[in-house]
Parts: structure tokens; sequence; C-alpha cells
């Protein structure tokens, strides 16, 4: 009977005693086979019969494979027979097994033998598992310091300000403009630090203290102090200058430069190699100590035969600017005599006005008197004969105006075969004042053949070249033009900015309604102030109107182009001499005269350009001293309302309300609505 036929027979709760012995006895069979089989004998041996195979039911032990080749025989067991076979195999391992000394003794030394092995494969085992550790915590180390070093320095570089720097690329247009060898966010005001002290090495006995030798330690701690960076450069020798030095000079005097190859400025007299000894005591005899910055820039310049422009504000010094380049020029020339008197002048100056060019004469004279060189002037207001006798005797420098240069020129009276040096003073007066074609046709007279090339490579060494000099306060385009066309190579040298008035000039402008109101100012203003005083008008008519209406307060001069060349020159020698007080003049005395101790300039009658009211107002506060003007502003002046504003703004002077709420104030003027013709006013009363 099967068994599952007595499983199920029992679930049946079959009532045969002799099924339910039966099932019985299976029940106790499968107790005692699961129990065998949790034996560890019978593991141990299941275990070293590798080639036995599980059997295919469990429960039923009937069928073994005893080798996997042959698969084919069998051997059937009972349960009885596996019991037995048990039992024999417990009673064998229970008894005693007797060995002898020497197989006890071998055993014993396997058994260590092979405790030592598994010890040391342990051991090996365990060093190769640390190694490999270690290996892989190293190189898991290493990337994390790399990436801390790395970060640790980019955090440095961020604190420090240690960012590597792009190379800045400078445009076209830029690459001769003056820049600072530090950036614009660099804090330089910091302290600079001191060279550490050198360390001397020992001579081995040939020194005097510690084995140093004192000579060569006293030479070498000279030199360590001429290149500490807190010296000032006023404290250093020519040779000690550096780069940051001499852009520390440029900075103190505010000079910029424009141009190629620019030379450095002048620090003192005596370090001018072209200056000889005999000039240089004429230079402290005539009373310049030490140079301007306008001198200091340019006078190099002049020295190395340079084309150059320079732009300075009034009483500057431009006059000896370009005066000592001139006279070392001329020194070196050979002597005016015999046949080259025929060939004309060495040096021609060219200025706007008559007066201007007897001031320069004066100023040469103080030079050329001493030197043994002639200078001579040609401006309208005196006889061509009398001048003409004078350039038959020639000259080595000639100053002369535009308008009478040209028919000097065109009558033959004078030659400029041999002029190389020409100079134009307030060159941006005369262009303005209509003698740009003169000029042309005085820079055409000049030797064409001298003039240099824009090829630096093409010039000779040995051959003198044409050299141009402008000066002047202001920069128009009309100058820009005229420079483009006869300069080569130009240095442009700015002091402060251009189109700049004076910052020691105190300008105050006053509202008038009318030509009465203009009157009642006019005599409060000269009230209270000290002599001595120029009043600017735009007429020659206003001229003598003003004076007439002040004569019998004050002693007056007047100055106009209407006069006479002696009748101005007269006036100029009184008011210079304080024989006058006040001074009321057109725009003749606008440029260039130098007339010291004024105090006070009054601008009667606005101009209708901001460039000359710059060179109105710059007849005072000159030569480092503090002035005053006075300006009286109507609703006629529309055409400098804007750029009067903007001039009194940017130098921290009081614009008042009339002014500042203008409608001609708050956008410039067209050029096209510029009146370029003085208003007439013949019939109007200024005073009663």
């Amino acid at each position: 009977m099967d068994r599952r036929d007595y499983r199920s027979h029992s679930r049946r709760r079959s009532r045969s005693p002799e099924d339910r012995r039966e099932y019985d006895r299976y029940e106790r069979n499968d107790r005692e086979k699961h129990k065998l089989l949790e034996e560890p004998a019978f593991k141990r041996r299941k275990q070293d019969e590798d080639n036995v195979t599980k059997p295919s039911n469990p429960y039923l032990m009937n069928d073994y494979v005893t080798d996997k080749s042959s698969s084919d025989w069998r051997k059937n067991a009972s349960l009885e027979d596996i019991l037995k076979k048990k039992q024999d195999l417990d009673a064998a391992q229970s008894k005693p097994i007797f060995t002898q000394k020497k197989e006890r003794s071998r055993n014993k030394d396997l058994l260590g033998e092979n405790k030592q092995d598994d010890r040391r494969r342990q051991i090996e085992q365990m060093r190769k598992e640390r190694e490999q550790l270690l290996q892989q915590h190293q190189s898991q180390s290493s990337h994390l310091d790399a990436a801390r070093q790395k970060e640790i320095q980019e955090i440095k570089d961020e604190y420090l300000n240690k960012k590597e720097q792009k190379k800045k690329i400078n445009k076209q247009g830029d690459r001769n403009r003056f820049s600072f060898g530090w950036n614009a966010s660099d804090d330089t005001s910091r302290d600079t630090l001191d060279i550490p002290r050198y360390e001397s090495q020992l001579q081995f006995g040939r020194g005097k203290l510690a084995g140093t030798d004192l000579p060569e330690s006293s030479s070498r701690k000279s030199r360590l102090n001429l290149n500490k960076l807190g010296k000032p450069w006023q404290e250093k020798s020519i040779q000690e200058m550096d780069e940051r030095d001499w852009k520390i000079l440029k900075e103190d005097f505010e000079i910029n430069s424009r141009g190629g190859k620019v030379p450095n400025p002048v620090r003192y007299w005596e370090e001018v190699d072209s200056i000889s000894t005999d000039l240089l005591d004429i230079i402290y005899e005539v009373g310049y100590k030490e140079p301007t910055p306008i001198q200091r820039a340019c006078i190099p310049i002049g020295l190395e035969n340079r084309d150059l422009i320079g732009l300075a504000e009034t009483g500057s010094g431009k006059t000896f600017a370009f005066l000592l380049p001139l006279l070392i020029y001329v020194s070196k020339q050979p002597k005016l005599t015999g046949a080259r008197i025929q060939d004309g002048p060495y040096a021609l100056v060219l200025v706007p006005t008559r007066e201007l060019a007897l001031q320069i004469e004066e100023e040469a004279r103080k030079f050329t008197t001493k030197l043994g060189y002639r200078v001579h002037s040609v401006i309208g207001g005196i006889d061509y004969s009398t001048q003409n006798n004078m350039l038959r005797d020639g000259c080595e420098i000639l100053i002369a105006t535009p308008g009478r240069m040209v028919d000097c020129l065109e009558s033959h009276y004078v030659v400029l075969n041999q002029c190389n040096y020409v100079v134009l003073d307030e060159a941006d007066r005369m262009v303005s004042m209509g003698f740009e074609a003169q000029l042309n046709s005085i820079l055409d007279a000049m030797p064409s053949s001298n003039i240099r090339s824009e090829d630096e490579t093409l010039e000779e060494s040995e051959r003198v070249y044409r050299q141009t000099t402008m000066f002047s306060a202001t920069m128009k385009p009309e100058l820009e033009k005229l420079a483009s066309k006869y300069l080569r190579r130009k240095i442009v040298i700015t002091i402060g900015e251009a189109n700049k008035a004076v910052e020691r000039i105190q300008q105050k402008v006053v509202f008038c309604k009318n030509e009465n109101d203009k009157r009642k100012q006019l005599i409060s203003v000269l009230e209270g102030a000290d002599p001595l005083i120029v009043i600017f008008v735009n007429t020659k008519t206003r001229v003598d109107e003003v004076a007439r209406a002040i004569r019998d307060m004050y002693r007056v001069a007047t100055i106009h182009g209407g006069k006479s060349q002696d009748a101005r020159e007269t006036a100029l020698d009184a008011f210079q001499n304080h024989e006058c007080d006040v001074m009321v003049a057109t725009d003749v005395l606008g440029r260039g005269i130098d007339i010291k101790d004024i105090s006070l300039v009054i601008n009667y009658d606005l101009p209708k350009v901001i460039s000359t009211y710059t060179h109105r107002i710059g007849r005072t506060g000159r030569a480092g001293r503090k002035g005053d003007s006075v300006s009286f502003f109507t609703n006629e002046d529309t055409e400098i309302a804007y750029d009067l504003r903007l001039m009194l703004e940017a130098g921290n002077n009081l614009v008042p309300q009339e002014l500042q709420k203008h409608e001609s104030a708050q956008k410039p003027v067209a050029s096209a609505q510029l009146i370029t013709q003085p208003l007439q006013r013949k019939n109007q009363v200024i005073f009663k």
C-alpha cells in the first residue's frame, strides 16, 4: 500500500487496526531516518563521498549513485542496514587507537608544521590585505591632498589679490599714450618696504671688522641705498633716477605727453648738457631759478630737434620754453657774417600782435646781447624803410607778425633760405584772427628740402631738418589742421588740462539788466579794488567811452587796434610802470602780454567764445600769484552762456541764478548761430 494511500486513509479515519499499525510503523521509520541524517558522522561521510549525488527523494533513501560515470549501477539499501552500519562505525570510533612514539612525534611535528604554515599563510594574507588597504588610502589621500592644496591656493590668490592678470592689448591710438606702471585698482598709498639688510660675506681675515671687507661693504651699502623706493626724486642724482621717479616727477607737475620717444623732463638747469656756462650764468642773472612745468617738459624736446605743440595756462613761462632751445640752436650755427646775411635769419618767431612781438624781443635781448646775437622784430605800425635798414644788417633771430612778414617776403626785404627753426606763439589766436593763409605762405617760403620724413629710418643723422614749434593755452581744430600739415612726428605736451582757466583766479559773474546797470556795477567794483586793473571791451568805441566815464576817479590808459604803434607802446609802458591805475583795452591786450601785479580783470563786455574769455582773465594770477576777475553778463550774451556756466562750475565758482536758468546756458549754441562781427553801438549812450 502506497504511503500516500496511508495518509489519505488516515485522514479518512480508517477503522482498520492493521492499517493504523502499518501507518505508525512508517512514521517511526521517517523520524529515525531524519535523526540519522542530522548525525555529524553521517555528514562527514557524505562530504568524503564527493561522487555521490543527492537522492531524488529525501524521504525514500532507496537509490544512491556511487559513481557519476556509471550512473546505471545502483544499490538498494534498507533502513536496517543503514542503522547497523552506523552502530558499527560508532563502536569503532569509541575504541582507543594505540600508536607508536615515533608516529606520535611525527604526527605532532606534522601538526605543528601545518599550524605554522597556516599561521604564515594568515600573516601573509593579512600583510597583503594591509598593503592593499594602504595603497587604496594613499591614492585616495593623494587625490584629496591635491584637491585640498589647489583649493587653499585659490583662496590665497583670492584674498591676496594674486589673480593672473591678462596682458592688456592697447589699441592703435593708445600705444603712445602715457600710462602709469600700476593699475587703477592698486593701492599706491601704502608705505613702501625697505630692501632687506644686506648680509655681508666673510672675507677670511682680509677685512677689518669680523672678516668683512669694509670698502666693498660700504660701496654695496651705498648702491643699496640708491635703490630704496622711499627716497624722493629731489634727493637723487640724475643717474639714480628710474622710470618710477620720472613718472612721479611728471605727476607732480601735471605733465602729460602724447607722442613717441618723449625725452625725460628737466629737473635742474645744471643737468642740461647743452647749456653752456655763460648761458647758465645769464639764466640765473635774469631770475630763472628753476624751470616751470612747461619749461621742464618742452626744453628737452626742443634740444632734440623735435616738432612740438605746447599747451599750458597763461603766465606759465611758455616764452622761455621755446627761447632757450632756440638760443642753443643758434649757437651751433656758423657766425652770421658776410654772404650768410643775405640768406636771412636762422630762426623765426611768429606772434599775433605787435605788443607780444615787442615783449618777446625784449626778453630775448636779455640773452642775445651778452651772447653776441642780434634779434629784430618786424611788426605793423613802423615805417618799412626803418625795418629795411635793420634787416640789411642781418639778425640771427627774427620776430614778426604774420601780416607784416608776408609784406616783407613779397617785397624781398627778407628771405628765409637758411631758416630751419620756426616758432608759432599763440598759434590758435593767429588762426582765429584770420592769419591762416599768411602762415601757410610764410611756412612755404622756408626751405622745403629740409622737411623731415614721417619715416624715422629715412633720416640722416648729420643733416639739419626744419623744426616747428607751436605754443598756446588752448587747442582748436584749426590748430590741429595746421599742425598736421607742417609738423612731423610731433609731441604734444599738456600742462594740466587744455582749454582750462587758471585755478588760482577767483571768477565772479554779475548779471546786469541794461547798460546803465553795467555802469553802476563797474563803479561799485572799482571802489573796492586795488590797482592794477584791466577792463576789457569788445570795440574801439567802447574803449574811449568807458575811459571817459572813469577818468575823473582813476588814472586811465587806453589801448586798441586803432591807435598808432607809438601810442600803444606809450600807454603800455605807463601801465607797466604804475603811472596809470586802470587800463581799458580790447582783445589786443588779451593775449601774450605779461604785465605783473594785475590784481583784477573786468570783462565789461563778454566775448563771443570761451577761449577769448580764458585769455582775458589770464592777465591776472600770473607766475603763481592769485587773481580775481569780474564779468558782466546780460541777456544778449547768449553765445558764451553755456561754456561760461560750465567753466564756473568746473572751478567751483558761484553761478548766478540768471545765468543758471538762462535758456542759452542749457545747451551749446550751434556754430552757425555765432555772431562773427561785433555789434555796432555807435548811437548808444553808455554814460550820461
